[in-house]
C-alpha cells in the first residue's frame, strides 16, 4: 500500500506518439470516460463498486466501437444496453454478452509530473 492520496493523481494512457491523462476525481465522479488516443478509442472506467480500482479498456470490437456508460451503478454500452465488467472488460449480458473489450496500459502520476515527463500530452477535462 502506498501513501498516496489517488484523489490527488492523474491516470496516464501513453501510446508513444500521444499521452493523455485523466483526473482521478473527474472519473470517480463520472465511473466512466471515453476518448481517442493515437487513433485508439479507450475507455478509462472506475469500478462502481470500488471507486478506488480502475482499468483502461479498448473499446473496439471488430469494426464497431461501444460507447460506455455508467448507468445504475453497472458499465452499459449505450447502442445496445451490454453489460460490462468495469474491470476485466467481460460483456456480462445483453447482445455482446462473452465479447471481450483488451485491457490498455495505464498507470497515475501527480498532476506535475505528466507536465514535466509529457510535455506535449494532454489532460482530459469534462
Amino acid at each position: 500500500m502506498t501513501g498516496f492520496d489517488l484523489d490527488e493523481m492523474l491516470i496516464v494512457v501513453d501510446f508513444g506518439t500521444d499521452a493523455a491523462a485523466y483526473p482521478v476525481p473527474d472519473l470517480q465522479r463520472i465511473g466512466v470516460i471515453n476518448d481517442v488516443v493515437a487513433g485508439v478509442e479507450i475507455a478509462v472506467v472506475s469500478d462502481p463498486a470500488n471507486p478506488q480500482q480502475w482499468s483502461v479498456l479498448s473499446r473496439r470490437l471488430d469494426t464497431e466501437v461501444v460507447q460506455l456508460e455508467v448507468r445504475n451503478g453497472l458499465l452499459v454500452d449505450i447502442r445496445t444496453g451490454s453489460v460490462w465488467d468495469p474491470v476485466r472488460g467481460l460483456g456480462r449480458k445483453g447482445p455482446l454478452a462473452d465479447e471481450i473489450l483488451d485491457s490498455l496500459p495505464g498507470f497515475t502520476v501527480f498532476p506535475g509530473d505528466f507536465a514535466t515527463f509529457f510535455p506535449e500530452g494532454r489532460v482530459w477535462q469534462p
